[in-house]
């Protein structure tokens, strides 16, 4: 799903998108915002720099939010890739991005029970 990312003009997130460009970031991190006063469902969108460096981007829109809060809480991973960063010859610039869930094959452990990733399962068939 293609969206753009909201609340880019408070705390200095202009600056964090100009130092996107500049370091050529691609991907960036969704992280779920459960204190955030206003809006219980609130995603921030986090840049990654070197050296865990972190600075918040801004958030998902509401009604996006709404949808992907509860996933996000249960373990669901999802990708968020820039498409483009609008707005270059104006004062304030925008975020535009695709989020994608990440899909990850689940299965029970034969002894265990518990949940395996399809990679562990694989490697436990080859093992035996």
């Amino acid at each position: 799903m293609k969206t753009k990312i909201v609340g880019i003009t408070f705390n200095g997130r202009q600056e964090t998108i100009e130092m996107i460009e500049k370091n050529n970031i691609k991907e960036l991190e969704l992280v779920r915002d459960k204190d955030n006063e206003f809006d219980k469902n609130a995603i921030m969108v986090i840049a990654n720099f070197k050296n865990n460096w972190r600075r918040q981007v801004g958030y998902l829109k509401k009604e996006l939010a709404e949808q992907l809060a509860e996933p996000i809480d249960k373990g669901i991973k999802y990708a968020c890739k820039i498409i483009e960063i609008t707005g270059k010859e104006k004062e304030n610039r925008g975020v535009n991005i695709e989020i994608e869930k990440l899909e990850k094959e689940i299965q029970d452990h034969p002894v265990t029970g518990k949940e395996q990733p399809k990679e562990t399962r694989l490697f436990n068939q080859i093992k035996r």
